[in-house]
């Protein structure tokens, strides 16, 4: 009975070591495991608005709201967000722009505003008419408002001293293209008007684009040429050409055999 006892224990241990050996690994899951019962969300997306409500809002300058930020994943250089840190880095230096954050040209229309109780739109071009003769009579003696500044570094002295005095950047291009006092008076009116819409370069197509800011000397602007249009002209130049060629070897060659009869 003893033996019959211990060998039935000894063949239920041999059992319960045959079955630990096949699980003996503990199930995990996988990330396949994970896409099969990964059900993916549909992004939020904006109502969608009518085309004409859109153009509307466009051409009335309004804000375009993102709601759709970017997540940054991973953790920032407090490089470059921490203000004292960065101070710290900079070590003393400053990058301040030489064009003045209060210009004189705001100082002086904000004091006659007050003065004489008018509106800015009136008053302005009466202010840049004054600050304007006071930088050409210190820097032009000889010449009026239509002399050409044809010293390149004369102008850039004079265009430097407007922006600091009206507090207005001027683009590389516009400095080739304002070449006399009277020009850049001009561009001040244009620029310094308090009724002109600002540029918004995230505006769609650039509706307030205009053509004429780009042509130059060396600039146009034209309609788009397709390259088979390029092509038939090309082919119709060549065979003017090769025509023009041919007519004067032989309005040539006729002289020659016409010297040589007289002859």
């Amino acid at each position: 009975m003893f033996a019959l006892k211990q060998g039935k224990t000894f063949v239920n241990k041999q059992l319960v070591l045959h079955n630990r050996g096949f699980s003996s690994t503990p199930v995990a899951g996988s990330i396949l495991d994970y896409l099969k019962f990964y059900k993916k969300k549909k992004p939020e997306l904006p109502k969608e608005r009518a085309t004409e409500d859109v153009i509307e809002d466009v051409e009335q300058h309004k804000e375009i709201e993102d709601i759709h930020k970017v997540k940054i994943i991973g953790r920032r250089d407090p490089r470059q967000f921490d203000k004292k840190l960065i101070l710290k880095n900079l070590n003393g230096f400053t990058g301040d722009s030489w064009i003045p954050k209060k210009s004189l040209y705001t100082i002086t229309i904000e004091k006659e505003a007050e003065t004489t109780k008018e509106e800015v739109g009136k008053l302005y071009p009466s202010v840049v008419s004054k600050l304007l003769g006071e930088i050409q009579s210190q820097t032009l003696k000889e010449g009026d408002a239509h002399t050409e500044l044809n010293n390149l570094a004369q102008r850039f002295n004079i265009l430097k001293q407007v922006q600091r005095t009206f507090g207005i950047y001027i683009s590389d291009l516009q400095l080739t293209a304002l070449s006399n006092f009277d020009l850049i008076q001009k561009y001040l009116l244009e620029e310094l008007n308090p009724q002109k819409i600002p540029v918004d370069e995230i505006v769609p197509d650039r509706i307030n684009w205009n053509p004429v800011e780009f042509e130059g000397t060396n600039i146009s602007i034209g309609k788009y040429v397709f390259e088979s249009q390029k092509s038939r002209k090309l082919k119709k130049l060549l065979r003017k050409a090769n025509k023009l060629e041919r007519n004067s070897l032989e309005d040539a060659q006729q002289n020659n055999d016409t010297q040589t009869t007289t002859a």
